[in-house]
C-alpha cells in the first residue's frame, strides 16, 4: 500500500513511502526535467509521503508547478517563497499529472497511485498548505466576473490549459465590459486582499499571484466560465 508510479518521458520509477524523489533541470535532481530549458527552474518540485498521501510540493522560488487532474483541469502550485514553506497538492487515486511549463516546451510527469486515501489522511496537511489569509473577502459577482475573465487560459482542460493571467484588455473583451472597469475590480479586490495578508500581491508580479491564489482557494473553478458566459449573454439581450 502507499506505492506511486512515476513516469516522466516512458522511463518508470515505483516509489514506497520514505523515498522522496525530486525533479528539475539540475542534475542533481532524481529525475532531470528540460536539461537545456531555462524556463524550468532548477530545484522545480518534489513528489513524498506526507500522512498518508503522496504530495507534490513545488521547491521553485520563481516558477509554479500546476496538477492536473484526471478530468484535464489544472490547479497552480504556488511558488515557495524565500522564507516560506514549500506548497503542494496531495494525488489523488487514480492519480494525476504534473505539468512543468518551461520556455522551450511543456512536460508533464505521470503520476499514479491506487491509494484511496481515508478521511483522517486527508486531513493530515502539510504546513503551508490547506491555510488561507484573505477567505473573508467577499466575493461580488461583478468582482466574480472580472476574475474569471482574467483567468479565462487557466480554466481551460489540457492541452488548452496556460498558465497566464490575460491582460486586462484581454478580459474585458472576454467579459463584454469595459478595460477600465476589469482594472478596477480586479484592482479593488487585489487590495483588499492583500490587506488581509494574502502574499505577492503588490509586486509586478501580482496578476500572476492573484491568479494562482484564486485557484488554489477554488474562489474561481472551471465551472464558473458557463457562469460567466451566460451572465455576458443575459447583458447583450438586456435581461436582468
Amino acid at each position: 500500500m502507499g506505492d506511486l508510479v512515476f513516469d516522466f518521458d516512458g522511463a518508470i520509477q515505483r516509489v514506497d513511502p520514505g523515498v522522496e524523489i525530486t525533479f528539475g533541470r539540475a542534475e542533481e535532481c532524481d529525475v532531470v526535467v528540460g536539461r537545456e530549458d531555462r524556463g524550468v527552474s532548477r530545484r522545480a518540485g518534489v513528489v513524498r509521503w506526507i500522512g498518508g498521501l503522496w504530495w507534490v510540493m513545488n521547491l521553485s522560488e520563481n516558477r509554479a508547478l500546476h496538477l492536473v487532474d484526471d478530468t484535464g483541469y489544472a490547479t497552480p502550485i504556488p511558488v515557495a517563497g524565500s522564507e516560506s514553506t514549500p506548497s503542494g497538492r496531495p494525488v489523488i487515486a487514480p492519480g494525476g499529472s504534473v505539468l512543468v511549463a518551461g520556455e522551450l516546451r511543456r512536460y508533464y510527469i505521470r503520476l499514479s497511485t491506487s491509494d484511496v486515501p481515508s478521511p483522517a489522511a486527508r486531513s493530515e496537511v502539510p504546513a503551508g498548505e490547506g491555510t488561507f489569509a484573505g477567505k473573508e473577502i467577499a466575493l461580488t459577482a461583478n468582482r466574480k466576473e472580472a476574475l474569471v475573465a482574467m483567468l479565462y487560459n487557466y480554466l481551460q482542460p489540457v492541452p488548452r490549459y496556460d498558465p497566464r493571467p490575460l491582460s486586462y484588455a484581454e478580459a474585458a473583451e472576454v467579459a463584454a465590459l469595459p478595460a477600465s472597469t476589469v482594472r478596477k475590480r480586479i484592482e479593488d479586490l487585489r487590495g483588499n486582499l492583500a490587506d488581509t495578508g494574502v502574499p505577492g500581491l503588490t509586486g509586478d508580479d501580482s496578476p500572476r499571484r492573484l491568479a494562482e491564489w484564486a485557484l488554489v482557494t477554488r474562489m474561481v473553478v472551471p465551472a464558473d466560465l458557463e457562469w460567466l458566459r451566460e451572465r455576458v449573454e443575459r447583458r447583450r439581450v438586456g435581461s436582468p
